[in-house]
């Protein structure tokens, strides 16, 4: 599955995990961040992502995290 962060999209961590939950109990998520500003849309200061990632590090199927530029 995929999710672009485009204006518009509201991404949901807890719909992601219920939906692939449905499918196999085996399936995780990756998340792919854009490491810089440089990187063009989607980029979160690092705060952000360490807020987010605290959160949902608990859930079963979260793999972690890989950042682009």
């Amino acid at each position: 599955m995929y999710f672009s962060s485009e204006p518009g999209n509201n991404f949901n961590f807890d719909q992601w995990s219920s939906a692939i939950t449905q499918v196999s109990e085996k399936m995780k998520i990756l998340m792919g961040i854009p490491a810089s500003a440089a990187a063009g849309q989607g980029y979160e200061p690092s705060d952000n992502i360490s807020k987010i990632c605290s959160t949902i590090k608990n859930y079963g199927n979260y793999a972690g995290k890989i950042f682009h530029s």
